[in-house]
């Protein structure tokens, strides 16, 4: 259950401490990042199983983007030499 009443966006840079907690007396698992990487803005999200769908959606679309950056980054791939019949004297 969400315990405000404003909807908060935070844009992680991959620059901060992440920790992953798991609770397992609550069937839940928490990502904590600390406020002091944060400037005192800390906050934790926790997951349980009924999360595991939407978490795997969202680390499928992550690794379609990570894939599709990749290949932007890419050098093109260059065709291969046709190869050349060898001529019988």
């Amino acid at each position: 259950m969400a315990q405000t009443w404003t909807d908060t966006t935070y844009k992680l840079d991959g620059s901060e401490m992440t920790i992953v907690t798991t609770h397992d007396r609550f069937n839940q698992v928490s990502l904590y990042i600390p406020g002091y990487s944060l400037d005192g803005r800390g906050f934790s999200v926790y997951f349980g199983i009924d999360h595991i769908e939407l978490l795997e959606d969202l680390v499928d679309k992550l690794k379609g983007m990570a894939t599709e950056v990749h290949l932007q980054n890419s050098p093109p791939l260059l065709p291969r030499a046709a190869k050349v019949p060898e001529l019988v004297n």
